[in-house]
């Protein structure tokens, strides 16, 4: 799998589909555990009857990348290789906070 880039897709950003050429800003995004990510795209254009249409799906190199961050997404749903000091900054304002759900004896993620 490719290490994020600042050139790479992500949500909020402008792209179309070079098979089919659908237009849409991308909504999601569905990273899968063999590697593969999957970005939904709405269409900026409404429906005949005034209602957005439903989000399409498309792997992640069928994609061509029109315009970056047409959509303002907070910092803390970016990806960290996309994050400028401004986004990181802002993140620490991110909502969120205490889970007392969560047993402090018992971390969520051994990783970190």
């Amino acid at each position: 799998m490719a290490k994020p880039t600042i050139e790479s897709i992500d949500m909020g950003d402008l792209v179309e589909d070079v098979v089919t050429q659908f237009k849409g800003v991308c909504v999601s995004r569905h990273e899968f555990i063999n590697g593969c990510t999957r970005f939904a795209v709405q269409s900026q254009k409404l429906k005949e009857d005034g209602m957005p249409s439903e989000a399409q799906f498309f792997d992640e190199p069928q994609l061509k990348l029109i315009t970056k961050s047409v959509v303002k997404v907070p910092a803390h749903k970016l990806r960290i290789a996309q994050h400028t000091p401004e986004q990181v900054k802002e993140a620490g304002k991110a909502p969120g906070g205490p889970m007392p759900h969560i047993p402090k004896s018992r971390p969520v993620c051994k990783s970190r």
